[in-house]
């Protein structure tokens, strides 16, 4: 197992998918078998709940957006297919809204106009008599075809490079767990000031030099 330090310096040195590219491998291993297990077992608020887990970690740490506006992103670009009944990001609201009420109410008034358990209909979702019907076993199916084909990855390589370094610097933050005071906060915070490349990389330097000499790297 590698020590804090090798990934450290594997992260920084390395380009931005030795972390992007590991994280949706590890999605795939951990949280993409448990989703499985929750839908083959019919625990269906484990399963919104992981799938919730992933959308924010995928649209917030390589596409830069968080909340609704994630969820709308990620289950567009990941979770969609040919048919209306798939277009599960035509209820967001209903999707993202539910993750809320399982994580921190329980009881909610959503629940009188959206049945999230529907496991008995044959579409992915549907709306009848103002009451909005999702079934879990699709939704969770189409979830998991995302990982089968490696799509994340695809999308994040359309993003500039410029965009790339700012999202690597961004996690790297995180994973240290740097508050915003911090000086290498602050510089990786300066990434986001620069618009050309060249000048993105000198500051890109200014920051993995201050990891290094933080945590002792050679």
């Amino acid at each position: 197992m590698e020590t804090f330090e090798q990934r450290l310096k594997r992260y920084t040195s390395e380009n931005d998918l030795e972390i992007f590219g590991w994280l949706t491998i590890y999605l795939q291993n951990a949280y993409l078998r448990e989703l499985r297990l929750a839908k083959e077992n019919q625990i269906y608020h484990c399963a919104y709940l992981i799938t919730h887990s992933i959308i924010q970690m995928i649209s917030e740490n390589m596409f830069g957006l968080t909340g609704k506006d994630g969820t709308k992103f990620y289950l567009e670009s990941f979770v969609d297919e040919g048919a209306a009944d798939e277009k599960f990001s035509l209820i967001t609201d209903e999707i993202h809204d539910a993750r809320n009420v399982m994580a921190h109410q329980g009881y909610s008034s959503l629940q009188h106009r959206v049945e999230y358990f529907a496991n008995d209909i044959a579409e992915g979702w549907k709306q009848e008599a103002g009451t909005v019907y999702i079934n879990p076993d699709i939704y969770a199916e189409q979830f998991e075809n995302a990982f089968n084909h490696g799509t994340h990855v695809q999308k994040y390589r359309q993003q500039t490079d410029e965009i790339r370094i700012i999202r690597k610097y961004k996690y790297i933050r995180q994973w240290l767990r740097l508050d915003k005071m911090n000086l290498i906060a602050q510089e990786i915070k300066k990434l986001e000031t620069y618009t050309n490349i060249q000048d993105i990389r000198n500051q890109e330097s200014v920051v993995q030099q201050m990891i290094y000499n933080a945590y002792g790297i050679t």
